[in-house]
């Protein structure tokens, strides 16, 4: 199992946990190594700007994909059309990063006032 997070950016906010673990597989599946995503945490990222709101989760994988493999820290991947055309909230890239620079929201609020910065 491997024991590295990551975090995961661009997550379109109609997308639940396992829609979310079923789109970076789909993502990430590649030459049938199944990676297995584990989602830790996802919430609404309160950062994202207004009008195009996504959410942010932290992930790991029972197996590194292939593409982590590499000596980046910082991944842009494109994604899949997997919901309707109409749904405007679908994205075109997620970003995938292992260093954490910035903001990294673990846990969200029904309610956005409740987001308060100590």
């Amino acid at each position: 199992m491997s024991y590295k997070t990551y975090r995961v950016q661009g997550i379109p906010t109609t997308y639940n946990r396992e829609e979310s673990r079923l789109l970076l597989k789909s993502i990430l599946d590649r030459d049938n190594e199944n990676p297995e995503p584990i989602i830790h945490s996802l919430c609404v990222d309160p950062s994202s700007s207004v009008g195009k709101r996504d959410q942010t989760a932290t992930v790991s994988f029972k197996q590194d994909p292939k593409v982590f493999q590499d000596e980046r820290s910082e991944w842009v991947l494109p994604i899949p059309r997997l919901r309707s055309f109409w749904d405007r909230t679908s994205t075109s890239s997620i970003k995938v990063d292992s260093h954490f620079l910035g903001f990294t929201p673990l846990n969200g609020f029904e309610d956005d006032s409740d987001h308060k910065i100590e």
